[in-house]
């Protein structure tokens, strides 16, 4: 019986044994082949499908995952008939000294914003793949917002710019009796049964000179849950950091030097400020403040950032959106989140900059203690770090008040939001009990107090009214000279500036009599302080 071979092979016939022993080899080694290329077409087949759900996996990604919608430049809202008409713009507005006191009438319902001018719009084109937006960190038990970062992203540059605004700065709001401070905007609102964040973006457009595209509020827990979903972050403490406060919930234990941070941990170097007692030693905070504090923040978000970046990835990034997307009064979607993520990770630590403005010190209006940001300075940073437009922003697209001693105030649009008469004094406030606001600069005299009579200096017929001096509060006002807006202001003109200044008031008008002040709004029932809420 033949197994193998054909009639060529019968010669061999003497080999017939040793072939047949042979025979099942060729079996074995053709059924190796055989198992082998199942096994091959099968491991094909498993990269194939691998292959097709990676590739799957990155269109849908990519489908889902979106930039968000970027408006165009609003239009200007043309002021209403008991708006003052616009001034000239980038005009210093002495605030007059007021002759007597002004009661605070007893509020009998909530009041409403003074009506304000609005900067003229942008009309001009964007740069494209460029986003600006704003965060803000709060605080859910005083809803005081001491972090407000606004930054921009070129997408295609893959570069982050970002500035911390200070919370004291000094903004152009009207809302009489609260103070004229950022951070006092968005619990104002709040108190006062409106959108703290409506207030808070009017504001931050108002610095800017533009919209934000997208904002993100931020409370303490959820950054608190994002870091440890990051797994920490290693950071250089710069100074010791001890301080216990019952009132806020916060408290913060840290010697300085570099080490591993948890999400509370991080929280506390974030948010300290002022030092106090720890096992019986007084920690001192920072010399500088809030400014010094913004410094630190800048330097550990800057060391969250490096650390994704050096790893390549966002760990638990999923997880992250969905803290994010709970947690957060946001624009963005969860599909705008991923898409950040990704142009986030092209980005090199020397491609994300923080920027500040020299600011000085703070100054003291009424008071109140208030950053004061230099226009132009300001102007310089918008312009070269924040704004996506090809045109810049000048001093018609803002709406800015600044001063450097605290009673001179320059405004970019000509006048006060509410009044010369609007700025809230903590001093009169403490004295009488009530809510007190009244021109920046010195209290007006009590009226119970009995004046100091002083006798008059003898002057001729021709000598006219006396010159003011520097210190009386600068030059006499022309009509066309900014104080108010050129006309003199009458008590229902808005922020013209109340009562016209005597001589000694420093604003000019000769021998004129003063008129009566502007007429006072009421109070919020909510005052909601100062601002000066203190993290550490």
């Amino acid at each position: 019986m033949k197994i193998f071979g054909s009639s060529r092979n019968n010669k061999h016939s003497s080999g017939h044994h040793a072939a047949s022993h042979r025979a099942p080899a060729p079996k074995a080694e053709s059924s190796g082949k055989k198992v082998s290329g199942k096994r091959l077409r099968k491991l094909v087949i498993v990269l194939a499908v691998i292959v097709v759900v990676a590739l799957a996996a990155v269109i849908g990604y990519s489908m889902w995952e979106a930039p968000p919608d970027i408006a165009p430049p609003s239009m200007a809202a043309t002021p209403t008939p008991t708006q003052p008409a616009t001034p000239s713009p980038s005009q210093s507005v002495e605030t007059p000294e007021p002759s007597e006191s002004v009661e605070t009438p007893e509020p009998t319902e909530t009041p409403e914003p003074t009506p304000e001018i609005e900067a003229e719009a942008l009309a001009t084109e964007r740069n494209d793949g460029v986003y600006t937006f704003l965060v803000v960190g709060r605080d859910k038990g005083s809803n005081s917002t001491d972090t407000i970062i606004v930054g921009k992203f070129d997408t295609k540059a893959h570069t982050i710019d970002m500035v911390n605004i200070p919370r004291d700065t000094l903004v152009n709001i009207g809302w009489n009796g609260t103070p004229k401070k950022l951070n006092a905007i968005y619990p104002g609102y709040i108190n006062s049964g409106k959108s703290g964040t409506e207030g808070l973006l009017q504001q931050i457009k108002n610095l800017l000179g533009y919209d934000v595209d997208f904002y993100a509020v931020v409370n303490i827990d959820m950054v608190i849950e994002v870091i440890d979903a990051l797994g920490g972050v290693d950071f250089d403490v710069p100074i010791d950091m001890h301080y216990d406060d019952s009132y806020q919930g916060f408290s913060v234990h840290l010697n300085k030097g570099y080490q591993h941070l948890n999400g509370t941990q991080a929280m506390g170097v974030f948010r300290f400020r002022q030092g106090g007692w720890y096992q019986g030693v007084k920690y001192s905070g920072y010399p500088r403040g809030d400014l010094q504090r913004i410094e630190t923040q800048q330097s550990l978000l800057m060391a969250l950032a490096g650390q994704m970046l050096d790893l390549g990835n966002i760990p638990n990034l999923k997880k992250i959106i969905d803290i994010c997307i709970s947690n957060v009064e946001t624009t963005l979607t969860a599909p705008n989140m991923a898409f950040f993520a990704r142009q986030f990770l092209k980005c090199s630590k020397d491609s994300i900059n923080f920027h500040s403005v020299d600011i000085g010190s703070s100054t003291a209006i009424n008071g109140i203690s208030f950053v004061s940001l230099p226009i132009n300075g300001w102007l310089e940073i918008v312009n070269e770090h924040l704004s996506p437009y090809k045109e810049p922003i000048t001093r018609k697209n803002v709406n800015m008040l600044s001063t450097t001693n605290g009673y001179t105030i320059e405004s970019t649009l000509g006048y006060v939001a509410g009044g010369f008469e609007s700025f809230f004094c903590t001093m009169c406030t403490a004295k009488h009990g009530t809510t007190k606001y009244h021109a920046a600069g010195l209290c007006p005299p009590d009226p119970t107090e009995e004046p100091e009579v002083s006798e008059s200096p003898e002057v001729s017929p021709d000598a006219g009214s006396p010159t003011p001096t520097p210190d009386a509060g600068g030059a006499t006002p022309t009509p066309d000279s900014g104080s108010g807006g050129g006309a003199t202001p009458t008590p229902d003109s808005g922020g013209g500036g109340g009562a016209t200044p005597t001589p000694d008031g420093g604003g000019g008008g000769g021998d004129a009599t003063p008129t009566p002040p502007a007429a006072v709004e009421t109070v919020p029932p909510s005052d909601p302080g100062t601002g000066d809420s203190s993290d550490g």
